[in-house]
């Protein structure tokens, strides 16, 4: 009676029998099925009461792999979508470590992101990335000469019990093969879609930050960050305006992206990922190492990263990094773990970032 007072048509029990036999019989790699509706529980005068749209839910996620190859090569022959020429992406060059181009963390990321948006969005449902859980850094990807020739990304549909059905999690791993078959991995995360984008959530701002000008210079402290050693990395990716504050429970900075990083974005529209923003919320960690303790750090795992909005080109917004633990006042410290928020000019939370971490160690005291 409540499927016909809502017009909804019952499929009979012979043709439902038979599509579920089908399904289970499917052995081809599928996308995710996505239900679109109301949810029929709630009382029939709900549309009458202004209800929003809802949100699409997860009826049925495939378990199939898909596996999508990104060629790392500086051939200077055509690409298409699925190849990744290092010679185009100019901010490489500003990303080195001991004389090698080295992949930004927030590249395998936006890699493994695009490539879930892109195998499990739909005409119907275009699903957006609102984050990620559980990255790992495995083995960075070195541009040295004797990198792979294909990286792929193995995606795969996550289920959970979580009441938020509005979220798709993908589980995805980059990785290369060695010449024996054998996979080397790189990076692991799990990847976050929706339909549309999170609520906006506002935040007090620092009173420290009140006084910063989008038209003001890089103070000459926050400069000597990427010529001291404490940062090695080049323009484009040098993103912090002003040190707010520094101490053993955390960090304050303004950031702002300059212009020269919409030059040298490459195969990563900033509209959709600004690598260049996000590169700065481990930049953050390592400053903080660095002032605290005098030594070098990495990032290597992130337990959940939340994006609300990306950061614009050329807009203020401030990096408030809280110290969750560490391990360095031992002799045999090697980590710290942080949480970090990036907070627009207009108080608007623009990602949120939960148990972040660095491996810490005197040999990376001098990366360049």
């Amino acid at each position: 009676r409540m499927f016909d007072q809502r017009g909804v048509y019952i499929i009979p029990l012979d043709a439902g029998a038979e599509l579920l036999l089908n399904e289970l019989a499917a052995n081809d790699n599928r996308c995710p099925q996505i239900l679109v509706g109301n949810d029929l529980s709630k009382d029939a005068n709900a549309e009458e009461k202004g209800a929003a749209v809802k949100k699409p839910q997860v009826s049925r996620l495939s378990d199939a792999l898909v596996i999508k190859s990104i060629k790392a090569t500086n051939s200077s022959s055509l690409s298409n979508n699925s190849t990744f020429q290092v010679n185009e992406n100019h901010f490489l060059a500003d990303h080195m470590i001991k004389g090698n181009q080295v992949l930004p963390t927030v590249c395998a990321i936006a890699w493994m992101s695009d490539a879930a948006q892109a195998t499990y969005s739909n005409r119907d449902c275009a699903l957006k990335y609102v984050g990620f859980e559980d990255y790992k850094l495995f083995k960075g990807v070195v541009f040295d000469g004797n990198e792979a020739t294909d990286y792929q990304i193995q995606l795969s549909p996550v289920t959970t019990d979580s009441e938020q059905d509005s979220v798709v999690r993908i589980a995805a791993k980059i990785f290369s093969l060695k010449s024996d078959g054998k996979p080397v991995f790189h990076y692991a995360a799990t990847i976050l879609l929706a339909s549309q984008p999170l609520d906006v959530v506002k935040v007090q701002l620092p009173e420290l930050a009140e006084g910063v000008d989008s038209n003001s210079k890089v103070t000459d402290e926050a400069q000597a960050l990427y010529n001291n050693g404490t940062l090695f990395h080049g323009e484009s990716l040098q993103g912090i305006k002003q040190i707010l504050r520094c101490d053993e429970q955390g960090l304050l900075l303004a950031c702002q992206v300059a212009d020269v990083a919409a030059a040298k974005q490459g195969a990563f529209p900033l509209a959709d990922n600004n690598i260049f923003a996000n590169d700065l919320v481990y930049q953050a960690m390592l400053v903080w190492v660095r002032k605290q303790f005098n030594l070098g750090s990495l990032p290597s795992v992130t337990a959940a990263w939340t994006v609300y909005r990306e950061v614009a080109i050329d807009e203020l917004f401030y990096l408030q990094l809280n110290v969750v633990e560490h391990d360095l006042l031992g002799s045999r410290g090697s980590k710290a773990c942080c949480d970090i928020q990036l907070i627009g000019a207009d108080q608007q939370l623009l990602a949120e970032v939960k148990s972040a971490q660095v491996s810490v160690s005197d040999i990376l005291n001098d990366m360049s």
